[in-house]
């Protein structure tokens, strides 16, 4: 899947959709290597094995390499989230936008980022090895309020709606080379900004736009959204392990003469969890270890 990146909420509510299809527990996001360092956030994120990349090619690539080749030994039927882009739409993004844009002739875009397709080819390269068959372009639009960042959110600036339009690709149909992929994934954009435009001068999609679309428009409300959390992963015990030394921990702060013998019980799995989370190489590349051998062959 790749789509548009308006906010640092997308994703969150896309999973209200994709959980309503039944196919939540297949998702895996491809998202920027700082968040992998925020606690608890970031630890489950590593561990439920999601794709975490620092823009420099080369360890991107082997991240990118090892993650999917991963998923595949395990046998795991994953729906991969990608978000050419790069980064949400925000002022200083789309000026090195329009840079980038004036500097190789493209047209400046408005509601949307000139995506980058590096990542993306090779990933569909290794991915049609394993079987890919669809990819899915999301466009989503919010016709009020826009969480820019977390912090928005937490401080009640929830749009009343979020629009998804769904187009869907057969692998088959699409070039069958990197390049020919990169020029494919540049020309939906053209088609996502002019969508896009309509969608903020009109208030809906136009279904016209575009091209091969099987599936219109569909809105859903962010009040009305189901519990995206629950599936965060295969390692549900980990996983419980670092959502309880949390609530130790935020417990035993209120009442610490209280919880102190439960502190003294979660403190250790805190302190696993900060280690390898934070400061080592991840809880996800820990678990990678365990299938070094298979990644190698």
């Amino acid at each position: 899947m790749i789509m548009n990146h308006r906010c640092h909420l997308d994703w969150f509510f896309l999973w209200s959709v994709m959980a309503r299809k039944g196919s939540l527990d297949h998702l895996k996001v491809i998202m920027k290597k700082p968040i992998k360092k925020i606690p608890i956030l970031g630890w489950l994120c590593q561990l439920a094995m999601h794709i975490f990349l620092c823009r420099y090619w080369q360890k991107d690539q082997n991240e990118l390499s090892n993650k999917l080749h991963f998923y595949n030994i395990l046998d795991l039927n994953v729906q991969l989230l990608i978000f050419p882009e790069g980064t949400t739409l925000y002022e200083d993004s789309k000026m090195k936008s329009d840079a980038y844009a004036k500097k190789n002739g493209l047209p400046i875009y408005k509601y949307a980022l000139h995506p980058r397709t590096k990542g993306l080819t090779y990933s569909i390269s290794i991915l049609k090895e394993q079987g890919l068959n669809s990819i899915y372009d999301i466009t989503v639009a919010y016709p009020d309020s826009v969480p820019y960042t977390e912090y928005d959110f937490y401080h009640g600036i929830i749009p009343t709606e979020v629009f998804f339009y769904i187009d869907h690709f057969a692998i088959e149909d699409l070039p069958q080379t990197e390049n020919g992929l990169a020029k494919w994934c540049q020309e939906r954009w053209q088609i996502k900004e002019n969508r896009l435009a309509y969608f903020y001068k009109h208030g809906y999609f136009n279904v016209e736009i575009g091209s091969t679309i099987v599936k219109s428009d569909a809105c859903i409300s962010a009040v009305e959204c189901q519990d995206s959390f629950q599936y965060f992963g295969y390692n549900g015990l980990l996983m419980a392990l670092a959502v309880f030394s949390l609530f130790v921990i935020i417990g035993a702060v209120i009442a610490m003469y209280v919880y102190l013998p439960i502190l003294l019980i979660g403190l250790p799995g805190f302190v696993f969890f900060g280690y390898f989370g934070h400061f080592a190489d991840g809880l996800d590349n820990l678990e990678l270890r365990f299938y070094s051998e298979e990644l190698r062959s």
